[in-house]
């Protein structure tokens, strides 16, 4: 059943989360509105065994939360000595990851467990999203993808290197093996970005179960659809959870928020941004030209030697520089 996380004049933003084909949920999502203009909101994809996955998601949603609360409303804190949405979002990340950390300590059974987590932090002034794992978030606006985290994942580096497209890394083997997570280690590496927003713009927040069932650009299609944000997160994850029944295989967990801003938001980027990110995302890479080969230099004709030494490749009948060609082709 969709939830309603917010709702105020600002934002409106709605979850679902599924148990799919699997005996455990082991996904988390929740939300908070500060006041009618700060929202944080978080999905969470556990692992470490069933007991261990859902134990890792649910901590370390409700402490990135708790925790943001306890920084947004610290009245014994100056303004302006308060960390910034950034440092905010890196300290909140490492409390987390260090309580899911310690948990697992605490209970042999939970050894090794950890969580993924994607949130997004929307103030007046920007939308924040920090990540660690391949749960997502997106930013739409008008039917258009304008932001995406990108993955923590083995397939995902091969990706960046050229190896597959996004959409052969979907399917690829190993495609659920992540790179980062809350609660392995101590600390964790947390990607955080700024982003401008306006009017009308669109939030999406997802664990793998979600992106992972169709192509992006179908999944786009959901996101973008101009039905409200509630029937839009009602009806991902309905199709969703469908696929991987009509499957008749065992699939996925599935969490999805969906979130819509009803203001512009004060920071935006200025023209020279502008240009840069649109010569950024349409440069193309220009192959070197080709050197036409050079004429080749006719070299005079050796002396002939009066006697002539025979060498051991020539008494074995081999050419005289049969060695540098298998080394070539060794090293080729």
């Amino acid at each position: 059943m969709v939830q309603e996380l917010v709702n105020n004049p600002q934002i409106q933003a709605y979850s679902e989360s599924k148990q799919g084909g699997r005996s455990e949920n082991q996904d988390y999502c929740t939300g908070k509105a500060f006041d009618a203009h700060h929202t944080v909101l978080v999905v969470c994809d556990g692992m470490g065994g069933a007991a261990g996955g859902s134990q890792a998601s649910f901590l370390a949603a409700h402490t990135i939360v708790d925790e943001m609360a306890a920084i947004f409303y610290d009245q014994l804190t100056e303004p302006a000595k308060k960390p910034t949405p950034e440092e905010m979002l890196e300290q909140v990340f490492q409390k987390a990851t260090l309580a899911v950390y310690n948990r697992s300590r605490e209970v042999p059974e939970l050894r090794g467990m950890g969580s993924t987590a994607v949130v997004l932090y929307l103030t007046p002034e920007a939308a924040y999203f920090a990540h660690a794992g391949d749960s997502r978030g997106y930013q739409l606006r008008n039917k258009k993808k304008l932001f995406r985290t990108n993955d923590h994942s083995r397939v995902f580096e091969l990706v960046e290197l050229g190896v597959y497209t996004e959409e052969q890394a979907r399917t690829a083997p190993g495609n659920n093996i992540i790179t980062r997570a809350m609660g392995l280690k101590k600390e964790v590496d947390v990607d955080i970005v700024k982003l401008p927003y306006t009017k009308g713009d669109r939030f999406m927040l997802c664990c793998d179960g979600i992106w992972n069932t169709m192509p992006e650009a179908q999944l786009l299609a959901f996101f973008t659809s101009d039905d409200p944000m509630k029937k839009v997160v009602e009806d991902t994850t309905a199709y969703v959870d469908r696929l991987g029944a009509e499957s008749h295989a065992e699939y996925d967990n599935l969490t999805l928020i969906g979130a819509e801003v009803a203001a512009d938001s004060t920071y935006q980027y200025s023209l020279t941004d502008k240009i840069c990110r649109w010569f950024a995302k349409h440069k193309k890479k220009t192959k070197p030209k080709a050197l036409k080969p050079a004429k080749p230099t006719p070299k005079p004709a050796p002396k002939p030697l009066s006697q002539p030494a025979a060498t051991k490749r020539e008494e074995n009948n081999q050419p005289a520089d049969a060695g540098k060609e298998e080394t070539q082709a060794n090293n080729d």
